[in-house]
């Protein structure tokens, strides 16, 4: 057995291990998979047998049901932004279950798929800081920045909420697009993985939504180099918070000015 062998066998023994089966009648079971909301809360689905050839999958509420959980006000809009996250996974909605009909060909695929989907939910909504950031140092690093876009003579509003392609987003500083391109700056001092990744796909999101520049500062005691690889990746301006001094040049070099002169 070559080492590539090996190793893929490792890993699917670990992954069924993982998975965790419960029959509730001749024709359905629920999967407990290896998949979790915000690292706590396994993502569980239901398989369904309705024709010899065809099968429904549903998360049982599960998803809506965790962002209610936290608070969210789980209404008709939030549902068709989740449903449009989702519609690569081919997801639909019905009620509050999130569904997906497939034929027994494509039940592998389609469960692993569903299980991204969900997850990819809890990453966008159900992300949380690692650490509690002090308010002090919060508004030290919004001072630096604040003193950088007056410099600047930028126009800009602050703790604004932005309209991305698929719903909007809060950012701590906005300058709206003005026959240039606009700005929009989030600041994130404790973000760990998951943190990191919701704001992935808010900084795709928000690109795709208009021509707004994107940037992100963050703690230099991020070590973790996942962490910041996301971050590097998605955002125009990454920009670790001892670094504020180059935020200038950084602004200069992504072509962005004031039509204030």
């Amino acid at each position: 057995m070559s080492l590539a062998e090996e190793i893929i066998k490792n890993y699917m023994t670990t992954q069924r291990d993982l998975i965790e089966v419960e029959a509730v009648d001749d024709r359905s079971i629920i999967i407990s998979m290896p998949l979790h909301f915000s690292a706590f809360t396994p993502v569980e689905l239901s398989v369904t047998q309705i024709t010899d050839d065809q099968f429904i999958l549903s998360d049982m509420a599960q998803t809506l049901g965790e962002l209610k959980e936290v608070g969210y006000a789980v209404g008709p809009k939030t549902k068709q932004r989740i449903l449009s996250i989702t519609k690569l996974w081919h997801l639909e909605l019905s009620g509050n279950n999130l569904t997906r009909i497939c034929s027994k060909r494509d039940l592998g695929s389609a469960l692993h798929e569903f299980a991204e989907a969900a997850k990819t939910i809890g990453d966008v909504y159900l992300s949380y800081s690692s650490r509690i950031v002090p308010p002090q140092e919060n508004e030290e690093v919004k001072d630096r920045i604040r003193e950088t876009l007056h410099s600047r003579h930028f126009l800009y509003k602050e703790k604004q909420r932005i309209p991305g392609k698929i719903e909007a987003h809060k950012v701590d500083f906005f300058v709206p697009p003005n026959g240039l391109p606009g700005l929009a700056i989030a600041i994130l001092l404790g973000p760990d993985k998951i943190h990191a990744e919701a704001w992935g796909f808010k900084a795709r999101d928000i690109k795709d939504g208009g021509k707004v520049v994107v940037g992100i500062v963050y703690d230099p005691s991020v070590t973790k180099q996942s962490i910041r690889n996301i971050i590097d990746n998605t955002a125009d301006i990454p920009l670790p918070s001892d670094e504020l001094a180059s935020f200038g040049q950084r602004l200069d070099d992504a072509g962005l000015r004031s039509v204030v002169q």
